[in-house]
């Protein structure tokens, strides 16, 4: 979960134009499986909710910033 949030720190905090938002797609999913095979709940659920996180971070960025990172 920790390197999903840090994946989108770029784009919200210093403003860089980068694909490194992307990495949640990547990331997130691996640190589900692992929280699964880990018998850790909390872990698989957070991670789960961060593959989604997209949706709610390009509508920040919409309605503050004015433009859609892509």
């Amino acid at each position: 979960m920790i390197l999903g949030i840090t994946s989108w720190f770029p784009y919200l905090v210093f403003n860089i134009q980068a694909g490194f938002g992307m990495l949640t797609f990547i990331l997130n999913p691996i640190g589900f499986i692992f929280g699964y095979l880990a018998n850790n709940r909390l872990t698989a659920l957070t991670n789960l909710l961060m593959i989604f996180s997209f949706i709610p971070v390009v509508i920040f960025v919409y309605l503050v910033k004015g433009y859609i990172p892509m």
